[in-house]
C-alpha cells in the first residue's frame, strides 16, 4: 500500500478515504504507515512465491 500511495501521489485524506469505504474511521497517520508496511510485505510475498 506505501508503494501504492506513493506511486499515485495519495495524500492522507485519499487514503482516508480509502480505508473509509472499507469500515475503518479516523485512522491516523501512523497507522497508515504501519498498515501500509503490513500490505507491502504481504504483497511482496504473494509476488515473490515460487510457481508450481
Amino acid at each position: 500500500m506505501e508503494t501504492w500511495t506513493r506511486e499515485m501521489g495519495s495524500s492522507m485524506r485519499r487514503v482516508d478515504k480509502l480505508v473509509e469505504q472499507m469500515g475503518i474511521k479516523g485512522i491516523s497517520n501512523s497507522q497508515v504507515s504501519e498498515m501500509s508496511k503490513v500490505l507491502d510485505a504481504q504483497v511482496a510475498a504473494f509476488r515473490n512465491r515460487p510457481y508450481r
